[in-house]
Parts: structure tokens; sequence; C-alpha cells
């Protein structure tokens, strides 16, 4: 349901305002998200083994409340460096362009972007939280309750001033995201309350050994960036302009929310019960994990047919021409190599295996800026590098594959078969 509003959202966007302003206005979440995503620096998907330890007892989940308290300084103290940033070279020709766009103050724009960018970092960090405490329901409410209230307020506020601006976008965002996370935090110190007052030493997990897996896990999440859907608006917007991307943003807005859905269901789930279920030999994670990974096979080969479908009646009826049918169809088929490693990540990163996945990033991103190096000092042109692009990440695939299966069918040994 959150999903399918969202959608009808960005539908009546599109239809309400020009093609160059839904380009920047989706360019900007875009440049948030992505910086969302880099300034975790892998401490989400670190808190996955670790969890089970942090929540024995309310002495045990002061250390991951000392964490998170530092990861949300450094967001912080980033979302400021970069203000200072900003402030010191105000008259950027970019930044300039884009208040020529968007006829704002490009400063209450600059701030506004940084204030969401705080609010949406923190509030990522505990929507996982809440999943690993299996708060599902009440993560549920607070994302279709923020949805539903930003919508409201946004076109109420359309409604009256016949206008749609970045002010109109940016702020009812700001608040509705502030009362969404001020909620998740109540609800958590609700859990939080409910915890044993026993300490368990043997529960404790060092700093140490918590900084040099998310050290690992950021690995991850660099190379997922690259491939991600919100570097390709990005992308799109530099080479082909606001207007182009605006286009290729909405056609692409099905699939990239139904790869969200898949990331948030399957993975999220997967991810929260492969780290409860690490140390019980009596399950047999080798089942499990065969039937997950069937189940999140078939919902991506369903979501690229219903796309490829919709993607082929718009261009046959002329919505679209070539060249954006062209971009579409690489933009899914990016998603698509991007999603299928979701499940075997989350298996590696739950089993405390997350070097092993830096080490495949490692490799993965110096290919990746050796092809780069190759194309910006054109030995090779887009489309080999859109091939050798391909090849990487299927490379890196069939070694993920190679080395989880390798993995469960040492731990299989010592597992009774059902």
């Amino acid at each position: 349901m959150y999903k399918i509003i969202l959608l009808l959202h960005q539908i009546f966007l599109y239809c309400s305002v020009t093609k160059i302003f839904y380009g920047l206005q989706s360019s900007l979440f875009a440049c948030i998200y992505t910086a969302i995503t880099l300034a975790n620096f892998g401490f989400d998907d670190t808190l996955y083994p670790f969890f089970t330890s942090f929540s024995k007892s309310k002495k045990n989940f002061s250390n991951m409340i000392l964490l998170t308290i530092l990861h949300t300084a450094s967001i912080v103290f980033i979302a400021i460096f970069f203000y200072l940033i900003y402030q010191y070279q105000n008259q950027n020709s970019f930044l300039h362009n884009i208040s020529i766009v968007c006829n704002e103050n490009i400063q209450n724009i600059i701030f506004l972007c940084l204030s969401i960018f705080i609010l949406e970092a923190i509030k990522k960090t505990m929507i996982t939280i809440m999943h690993l405490a299996f708060l599902n329901k009440d993560s549920a409410f607070a994302q279709i309750g923020m949805l539903t209230s930003y919508l409201i307020i946004f076109w109420l506020s359309y409604a009256w001033n016949k206008n749609i601006s970045l002010y109109t976008i940016l702020i009812p965002m700001a608040c509705t995201s502030l009362g969404e996370l001020c909620y998740i935090t109540y609800k958590l110190k609700i859990w939080y309350d409910n915890l044993s007052d026993e300490y368990d030493p043997s529960a404790y997990i060092p700093f140490k050994v918590f900084y040099q897996q998310a050290l690992y896990n950021y690995c991850n999440q660099i190379t997922k960036v690259i491939y991600s859907s919100n570097i390709m608006t990005l992308s799109f917007s530099l080479f082909i302009g606001f207007e182009q991307a605006a286009t290729i943003k909405f056609f692409t807005n099905l699939i990239t929310l139904s790869y969200t859905c898949i990331a948030q269901s399957i993975g999220i789930t997967s991810g929260t019960f492969f780290s409860l279920i690490k140390n019980n030999h009596s399950i047999n994670i080798k089942k499990i994990f065969h039937e997950i990974t069937l189940r999140h096979l078939q919902s991506l080969i369903i979501i690229g047919l219903l796309f490829i479908i919709i993607l082929g009646f718009a261009w046959a009826n002329s919505y679209i021409n070539n060249f954006l049918t062209l971009q579409i169809l690489l933009f899914i088929s990016m998603m698509n190599i991007e999603q299928i490693s979701i499940v075997y990540e989350q298996l590696s990163i739950a089993q405390e295996q997350s070097k092993f996945l830096a080490l495949f990033h490692t490799v993965e991103l110096f290919l990746l800026g050796e092809s780069l190096y190759l194309y910006l000092y054109r030995i090779i042109n887009l489309t080999h590098l859109i091939i050798i692009l391909f090849i990487i990440k299927l490379l890196y695939i069939q070694a993920l594959h190679w080395y989880t299966h390798k993995h469960i069918e040492n731990n299989a040994k010592s597992i009774p078969i059902h």
C-alpha cells in the first residue's frame, strides 16, 4: 500500500509540473539519498550479526546506544561540513543554474536538503533497529503515517496556492520526517524498557570488532551506490539534462519502488532472520536460504516482465522515443543485476563473513575505476563501458554465489537434514 500511494503521488506530480522541474527535484532527492547511503559507513548492516547480543539486556543495549549516538554525531558533522563548503563556494555555477531553474533562494534550499539528510539518515538507522527488534508493524505504521501526512500537506498546499515549488516539496518532507523519527524513537523506548535488567558479560561486543565489520560492510555499500537508481538518475541529469532525465525517472518509478519493496521485505527480513539463527545448528540454513533465494528470483522475474510490457506499450504508442527506451532498458538491466545479490549478501553479513564481501567489492571497485579511467581518456566508448560494467557485476555475482554455497556446505556438515 505504501509503494502504491507513493507511485500515485509521483504520477500526479509528473503531470502537474514541468519536466525540467520534475527532473530537478528528482535529482535533489537522488543526491540526498546517495549521501545518506555513503554517510552510513556500513553502520546499519553491521547491526545484523550483533543485534542479538546487544538486545540481551538494557546494559548490553546501552553499548549500541553509544554507537548510535556516535554515528548520529558523524551525520550532523557531515551536514555542517557540506554547509560550510557551500558558504565558501556560494558562487558555484551549478548551484546558480539550479536557483534559476527553481526560482528559489538557493541557500534556503541547501539548508532544507541538509536538514532532510540528517533526519532521514538517523531515521534509516532507527528503522533498521525496529526491524531487528521485530517491530515491523510499528515501522509500517510510522512510514505510512509519514507518507500520508506529507501528501495531505503537499496537495493541500497545491490546492491553496495553485503552485508547486521546492519549498512545498521540501518543507513538508522535513516536518513529517521529524514527526516519524519522534514516533519511532518513542516505540523503541517502550521496547527498550521491556529488556532484561540483568547484564550478560558474554554478549559484550568490543567497539573494535564492531567498527572492523562496519568497514567491511562499507565496501559493500559503496559498490551498491554505484549501481543504485539514485546514481542512474544523477547520471542521466548530468549527461542528457533534467528534462530527458525526468521522463526516464517517471517510467522507472514503478520498477524502482518495486525493487525497494523487495529490498525491505526480502532483504531486511532475511537479514534479520539469518542473524537470529546464525548460532542455531538445529535449523537447516541451506534449505531456508534456497527457499528465500527462489522466492526472490521469482519476484524479480515477475517485476521485470511486467515492466517490459509497460515499456513496450509506451514505445509502441510513441510516448517515448528509441533513445529513451534504450536508456530505460539499461536502467532496468542494471537494477536487476544488483538485486540478484541481496539475499547472498544478507547471509554473508549475518554470518559475520563481511570481510570476504569486502574483498570481492574491493576487486570490483578496482575494475570499475580502471574502466572509468579508460572511458574518461576516450580509450573506450560509452557502449564498451556499459558492457564492461555488466561483465564486472556478473563476475561478482558468480563469485558471491560460489563462496556462499561453499560456506553453506561447510556449515551443513554439522547440521541435520530434515
